[in-house]
């Protein structure tokens, strides 16, 4: 009984997170394509190999602890209308890939022209559709955070990843901020058929002479289709 009620609860939080009178800015487009860059389905599960490290402000490694751990997102909820469909995410960590502790829930919308993102309680446009080579659109338009520019920055290259290739992949720039006080980069790269296989993140602030900041890396070990 408790397990029915965690379910149900569950997917009233995703549907509130999602309920709301926004409207969709992107006019139809006969030629729909895209979808096949997140095809997300219930049940499937994706495991990463995420490595985190401390740089100096131009890129360069510097000594310390790398951190290198695994990420679970396991698909365990669908619910959705002739508008959308949202799937809750479970994440989850592992030092060993075999004992997993849970992090958290999020989740994406689907929709016909779009792709939503909603973790911690932000809400991001991850993808646009149909995709097209240096398309760009603000990944910040349905929060309150300051505009952010998306763009389709290369399209249908070889992505290779642990001995194996996958063809047919795209990636999304989240984020180019570089200047003399910041080094911000932040880009997924999605592969056809599969979703994310890729994703990779810069964030380096530089108050006074500190110039250290952090790396992130997830790459696609493997996935359940």
């Amino acid at each position: 009984m408790n397990n029915v009620l965690k379910s149900f609860f569950i997917v009233v939080f995703a549907m509130a997170l999602f309920t709301n009178c926004r409207k969709n800015k992107y006019e139809p487009i006969v030629t729909d394509i895209g979808h096949q860059y997140f095809p997300i389905k219930l049940g499937q599960s994706f495991i990463y190999k995420a490595d985190s490290f401390r740089i100096g402000y131009q890129g360069t490694p510097l000594g310390g602890e790398k951190k290198v751990f695994y990420i679970k997102e396991d698909v365990i909820y669908k619910f959705g209308d002739s508008i959308k469909t949202v799937y809750t995410f479970a994440r989850y960590h592992s030092y060993d890939s075999l004992k997993w502790n849970f992090v958290k829930y999020h989740f994406y919308e689907i929709e016909k022209y779009k792709v939503l993102h909603k973790e911690d309680n932000i809400l991001t446009t991850e993808l646009v559709f149909p995709v097209s080579l240096k398309y760009y659109w603000n990944g910040n338009e349905f929060n309150n955070l300051d505009y952010q520019e998306f763009e389709y920055s290369i399209l249908g290259f070889d992505f290779n990843l642990f001995d194996k290739k996958y063809t047919k992949s795209i990636k999304v720039r989240m984020d180019s901020t570089v200047n003399s006080v910041q080094n911000h980069i932040k880009t997924n790269v999605y592969s056809s058929g599969i979703g994310i296989i890729y994703h990779e993140s810069t964030n380096i602030d530089v108050p006074a002479n500190d110039t250290i900041g952090v790396r992130f890396t997830k790459s696609l070990l493997k996935f359940t289709e």
